[in-house]
């Protein structure tokens, strides 16, 4: 059995590589840098490792919890949303301003989630 803190780690890694990989395309967007292939692949490969270690991570963290929680749900919306959030950085930079900010309000809604456990 495999001990809740290593899936802990595992989980916040996976974050950290979420966040790296979307903020570093964010930043060249807003710089007006050309997002050359082996840029792009260099994201989205950090940003898609990344999402599965969260989930393979919350998920080992729950321990097989039933029924879901509330928040289990609400944390899966934040996780579908920066999962989508690459593709619309690289179709709508337009948003990126935005999405910048969503993004910190999307991990923050995921950290209150976390701490308060409301519905749940």
């Amino acid at each position: 059995m495999i001990p809740y803190t290593v899936y802990k780690v595992f989980h916040l890694t996976g974050l950290f590589m979420v966040i790296l990989g979307l903020g570093g395309l964010m930043l060249a967007r807003l710089a007006g840098a050309s997002l050359e292939k082996p840029i792009r692949r260099r994201a989205a490969i950090t940003h898609g490792v990344g999402l599965l270690i969260v989930l393979i991570g919350g998920f080992g963290m729950l321990g097989g919890m039933s029924p879901m929680p509330l928040w289990v749900i609400g944390k899966l919306l934040v996780w579908l949303f920066l999962g989508a959030e690459m593709a619309l950085i690289l179709r709508k930079s337009e948003w990126v301003g935005k999405l910048w900010w969503l993004t910190i309000l999307a991990a923050g809604f995921a950290a209150y989630l976390v701490v308060y456990k409301p519905g749940g």
